[in-house]
């Protein structure tokens, strides 16, 4: 933050503390203090009971403007720097529990150089997995594989497969499973973003499984996350 904006910043908690307490004790206080220092103001030279209500309003009015700036004057000056470190130390402390781990899956990089450097992964980073050809893809047949997913632990992220096969005579197709609380569950369309929790690892388990009669020579498989929620 800079000085100009930390000044903004500043009058800006003064003014909203201020107008609250000039309607409470601390703003009745500072009134009767004004008031008692100076005493009502003659501003009609006329005495009558109206002209002397006159001057009693219009003291009032003064006065209530001088308190407000006296209390805006204390709250800019002190209480609005300890509000305003209040809140950047709660963000502060927000921001820490995300640990190394969590941000490198996230951001899709690595910290390297004693984690003085943090190196992402450039236009890749949403990609959790890809799979180029029909030998990786066989690699799912049958056997649940982890996949690591650049998101928080255990959140849910909203999982999206790009599936291309080319396929000969059959109508058969591959099916997917993923890992729900020690269970498969099948994705019944793999073209639709799943939500998907994640383990204490950050990955999420996924298997393919095809009968004999479905061949394919060519296949891809990539596997992205479009976002996550904790």
């Amino acid at each position: 933050m800079g000085f100009w904006q930390y000044c903004r910043e500043c009058c800006r908690v003064g003014l909203q503390l201020s107008a609250l307490s000039i309607s409470k004790i601390a703003g009745g206080i500072v009134i009767a203090a004004v008031t008692a220092l100076l005493g009502p103001l003659h501003i009609v030279s006329k005495q009558s009971a109206f002209h002397s209500f006159v001057d009693g309003l219009v003291s009032f009015i003064i006065y209530v403007i001088c308190a407000w700036l006296i209390l805006f004057l204390l709250q800019g000056l002190f209480a609005a720097p300890y509000r305003i470190w209040k809140t950047h130390k709660k963000h502060i402390k927000e921001l820490e529990k995300v640990g190394k781990d969590d941000l490198e899956r996230m951001l899709h990089g690595k910290y390297v150089f004693g984690d003085a450097t943090f190196l992402y992964g450039g236009d890749i980073g949403y990609i959790c997995r890809d799979f180029k050809s029909k030998g990786d893809i066989e690699q799912l047949k049958d056997v649940f594989t982890a996949i690591q997913v650049p998101a928080p632990k255990e959140a849910i992220a909203h999982i999206r497969f790009d599936f291309r096969a080319d396929r000969t005579g059959t109508d058969e197709r591959c099916h997917f499973y993923f890992m729900k609380d020690g269970e498969p569950v099948e994705i019944e369309n793999i073209y639709d973003t799943q939500a998907i929790r994640l383990d204490q690892e950050g990955c999420f388990k996924l298997k393919v499984a095809w009968g004999s009669n479905f061949k394919f020579e060519h296949a891809s498989l990539r596997i992205t996350v479009a976002g996550w929620t904790k």
